[in-house]
């Protein structure tokens, strides 16, 4: 990846980020526009943006592991 490492997708640090990120993701799809919980949501997403942000939910995140 950028460290010139091949990619494994199932890395416990890749997959603990997809996890958080499916986390994430839950929370913004099942909170309520411009309440506390929404705002943190996309923040955790879109961390340091500038500007105003609005994302319209329904968001989803796969983990499916496929082989070739």
């Amino acid at each position: 990846m950028l460290a010139g490492e091949p990619y494994l997708a199932w890395d416990e640090e890749l997959l603990s980020a997809r996890v958080r990120c499916r986390h994430t993701l839950k929370k913004l799809n099942d909170s309520i526009p411009n309440t506390p919980e929404w705002k943190e949501a996309q923040e955790a997403l879109i961390p340091n943006r500038k500007g105003n942000l609005y994302l319209e939910p329904r968001f989803a995140a796969t983990m499916e592991k496929t082989f070739t």
